[in-house]
């Protein structure tokens, strides 16, 4: 997992990436996610994808774009 603080339109905002353990049908497998922290906004948390196969290359992207690239597990 990564993370980043930066500011963005006056708002500060910590982006988070990484990968989760997720279950489906008894099979575990890591996906990717990206989410956003608001520290001035009680730690409201955002998560604004997590992809499966098709949504991999935008999760990916949008961390990468954010100087936060992740990497398969």
């Amino acid at each position: 997992m990564r993370a980043g603080e930066r500011t963005l339109n006056g708002r500060r905002e910590v982006l988070v990436c990484g990968h989760v353990a997720a279950k489906s049908g008894g099979h575990t497998t890591d996906q990717p996610f990206a989410a956003k922290i608001y520290p001035d906004e009680r730690s409201r948390f955002e998560l604004i994808a997590m992809g499966d196969q098709s949504q991999n290359a935008s999760v990916a992207g949008t961390c990468r774009a954010a100087g936060l690239p992740i990497f398969k597990p």
